[in-house]
C-alpha cells in the first residue's frame, strides 16, 4: 500500500513540475496573453495522433475551435427544445412493493 501511495506522489509532482495537463496533448497553445498556437495534435479514431506546427497548426486549431462553436450552439437549441417538452405524471399506487431483486 505504501509503495501504491510513494508512486501516485511521485507521479502527481512530476505533473505540477512538468506542468503536464490533458489540454496540451490536444492542442499546445501559448496563453491568451502571450499569442499564437504553436502546435495542434489531431486524434483519429485509430488511437493515432497527427501533429500539426506552424501556420498548418493555427489553420486546424481555427477549425477545430469554429466546430465548437457550431457544436456549442446546436446544443443551446436543443436546450431550449428540452426545456419546453414535459413529462406526463404517472400515478402509482404506494401499496404495491417490489419483489425479487427490485426491493
Amino acid at each position: 500500500m505504501k509503495k501504491i501511495i510513494c508512486a501516485l506522489l511521485l507521479l502527481l509532482s512530476l505533473l505540477f513540475v512538468n506542468e503536464v495537463s490533458g489540454l496540451s496533448v490536444y492542442a499546445g497553445e501559448i496563453d491568451e496573453e502571450l499569442g499564437e498556437v504553436v502546435m495542434v495534435a489531431v486524434p483519429d479514431g485509430n488511437g493515432k495522433l497527427y501533429y500539426y506546427s506552424g501556420d498548418d497548426a493555427k489553420k486546424v486549431y481555427t477549425q477545430i475551435m469554429q466546430q465548437s462553436d457550431k457544436i456549442l450552439e446546436e446544443l443551446n437549441e436543443l436546450e431550449k427544445v428540452d426545456k419546453s417538452f414535459e413529462l406526463p405524471e404517472i400515478d402509482v399506487d404506494p401499496e404495491i412493493e417490489p419483489y425479487g431483486p427490485f426491493h
